[in-house]
């Protein structure tokens, strides 16, 4: 899977310490980085947006969900409403068969400019992983929560 979003738990002093950006911390152990990819942002995208977020590229305005090509911070706040949307969405995934098939973004395949032809992408993802990712999330937004841990998001 190609294009995937990074979630990465940090301290505040290794945020401080790493700047804005942040790319260094990339080259370290994956046990403090959670990787959803880009389709599965794109499915839950909608609740995504009700999440508080901190934006370092615009003079760190506060807003809500996620910059899709860019770095996002999430504080406390934000992690009270990750916490349970993770909980959710990996107790949604859990009851489903071992591979998901999920429907994705409608695709145009005509060329008619007056009725274009087309169809819905299907997504296959491991269901065991995919929860997998959104209880490690769930447990980062639990740190976070403590007050001594961001989560600093890279989308694609």
């Amino acid at each position: 899977m190609g294009l995937e979003h990074e979630f990465f738990l940090v301290t505040y002093d290794e945020y401080e310490e790493m700047g804005y950006d942040g790319y260094h911390f990339l080259n370290r152990g994956l046990n403090n980085v959670v990787l959803i990819h880009d389709d599965i942002i794109e499915y839950i995208q909608d609740t995504l947006n009700w999440i508080p977020s901190i934006n370092p590229a615009m003079n760190y305005q506060k807003g809500f969900g996620l910059n899709n090509y860019g770095i996002t911070l999430f504080d406390k706040e934000g992690a009270e409403v990750i916490v349970s949307l993770a909980k959710s969405w990996a107790d949604i995934f859990s009851i489903g068969p071992s591979t998901l098939k999920l429907t994705g973004n409608y695709c145009f395949t005509g060329n008619d400019t007056y009725m274009p032809e087309g169809s819905y992408e299907i997504i296959e993802i491991s269901r065991d992983k995919l929860v997998e990712s959104f209880r490690k999330l769930q447990l980062f937004s639990e740190k976070v929560i403590s007050n001594k841990y961001l989560i600093l998001h890279y989308g694609i």
